[in-house]
């Protein structure tokens, strides 16, 4: 009789499947990001903004497709930058873990193909890499750096004079922002589980009471895109606090008012909009939590980087499509305006609707302005902006008197002869009209009659003007000057326009180009 052979039971052997296993030191962490540029140059760039107090370097990862040229036009910069506060530390490694993610699914995943094509995105773990060493919330010199940015009172101060005195940290962060055309910008906590966004504080805003901003309705919704993508924050509640957040949101100075903070400078001295997520209800959870907190955020933040995809973008341009610098791109209705880069490129997030758009452009030898056009951004975010370009062309004004006799001895009525007056105008564009009082007076010898003056300010209309300097002086173009020679010549040519094209008598009225004493 045989015996049966026992069975040999091997022992299993865990594997540990975590894409985030454990915290990372400041080596460590360079470490990592040195090897995502080894193993992916063409997509992947490790610098450095600057330094800390303790001379540890501010590492940052940038990650788009060419990576190594110049950047393709019009492709819009997305940073996102963690652990300002050096205590929490989630953040940190959530953003070492996506630099990887990116890069290692690039060949493999469509969509994040898709975002590292069309996105110029730059990830910085740790802002306070001193803080992160020492386990503090503050830097080497005790500061709270989210306490120590520029303000609403340093708003009119030059360079020079916001940095001065700063921390090393709150510097290379300030020099970074102003100069790269960041579009919209996360910063990372710990502490909560929900999002905040400006303002966080202004000069009437009241803690416990939202401070809106111009572009409240965008950051809100904004906001409300991250926590809805997160399997919980969307709730509004965590276990570690009482309080809750409607959506899982809140403005930031309804929560609580932080003054000088990373968040409202961005929105106030540059172009980039920027909100906070606050991940964890603890600061440095256990190692084996991260995980956790990486499947819970992954898709959270591989939406906000598609969302920069919304709105309206484009080139502001003078008359012989040279791109114009730092021009003005102003949204009617919303007291937030955006420059242009060196290339004459502009973003500006919107949600869908209509709106009315205009640049302006201005030197010492005056002003360049496109027409105020009107748009209609369709896309929700991340399904592409929409591309505008705006030609700015010489922006000329001039005030003309306008004087009539009309029967009657009572004022009160004469601002119903304002239409009248509009009339006479045609071929520009009317700023304002207004009653002259210094001239209604009585008419000598005429008691039952009296002059009605309007003061009456326009700006010419380009295309009527380039054809009067064409045909007067051979110029199809009306170029801003560039020299005082150029700008007396054409002052004196646009004032022979002006007298030529509407002074003179007009029925009832006299219309003189009017020479304030």
């Amino acid at each position: 009789k045989k015996k049966k052979k026992k069975k040999v039971f091997q022992p299993i052997e865990w594997v540990d499947t975590s894409f985030i296993k454990t915290y990372s030191d400041h080596d460590q962490m360079r470490d990592i990001l040195d090897k995502v540029q080894t193993d992916f140059p063409e997509i992947a760039e490790r610098y450095t903004i600057g330094h800390s107090e303790e001379e540890r370097d501010l590492i940052c990862m940038r990650i788009s497709q060419g990576v190594r040229n110049q950047r393709t036009l019009l492709k819009p910069m997305v940073k996102y930058v963690a652990n300002i506060h050096g205590d929490e530390a989630v953040g940190r490694e959530m953003l070492i873990g996506l630099s990887r993610y990116l890069t290692e699914n690039y060949a493999t995943d469509p969509r994040v193909r898709r975002i590292v094509d069309t996105t110029d995105i730059h990830l910085l773990p740790s802002v306070n890499p001193d803080g992160n060493a020492a386990d503090s919330r503050h830097n080497a010199n005790d500061e709270d750096l989210n306490r120590a940015f520029p303000g609403w009172i340093d708003l009119d101060l030059p360079r020079t004079e916001l940095i001065k005195d700063r921390e090393k940290e709150v510097k290379a962060m300030m020099n970074w922002i102003l100069d790269n055309p960041f579009v919209l910008s996360i910063s990372f906590h710990d502490g909560r589980v929900m999002i905040n966004y400006p303002w966080d504080d202004s000069p009437a805003a009241v803690e416990g009471e939202k401070a809106i901003c111009p572009d409240d309705d965008v950051f809100s919704e904004l906001a409300a895109l991250y926590a809805d993508n997160h399997p919980f924050m969307w709730t509004g509640k965590c276990l570690c606090h009482c309080e809750t957040f409607s959506k899982g949101i809140s403005n930031g100075a309804e929560w609580y008012v932080v003054d000088n903070g990373m968040q409202d400078y961005n929105y106030l001295f540059s172009n980039c909009m920027e909100i906070t997520a606050e991940l964890s209800c603890w600061k440095r959870p256990p190692a084996n939590m991260l995980q956790v907190e990486w499947e819970n955020n992954l898709d959270s933040m591989l939406v906000l980087l598609e969302s920069v995809h919304e709105g309206i973008k484009g080139k502001v341009l003078d008359e012989d499509g040279k791109p114009l610098d730092r021009a003005v791109v102003e949204v009617y209705g919303r007291d937030k305006h955006v420059r242009t880069t060196n290339r004459g490129e502009y973003w500006r997030l919107l949600l869908p609707g209509i709106y009315q758009v205009k640049a302006v452009h201005s030197n010492m030898f005056g002003d360049v302005e496109s027409e105020l056009t009107t748009v209609e951004v369709q896309n929700e975010f991340g399904k592409e902006a929409l591309e505008l370009d705006l030609t700015a062309r010489i922006k000329l004004e001039e005030t003309f008197l306008v004087t009539g006799v009309k029967v009657g001895f009572c004022k009160f009525f004469d601002n119903k002869y304002g239409d009248d007056v509009r009339n006479l105008f045609q071929d520009c564009n009317i700023l304002n009209i207004q009653i002259h009082e210094p001239e209604c007076k009585q008419v000598p010898d005429d008691p039952n009659s009296h002059q009605v003056a309007f003061l009456v300010r326009i700006s010419f209309a380009p295309l009527p003007m380039f054809s009067f300097f064409n045909e007067r002086w051979g110029e199809s173009i009306v170029r801003r000057p560039t020299s005082d020679f150029e700008q007396q010549k054409l002052l004196r040519r646009a004032s022979m326009y002006s007298k030529e094209k509407w002074c003179g008598r007009q029925g009832e009225w006299l219309v003189k180009v009017y020479e304030k004493l």
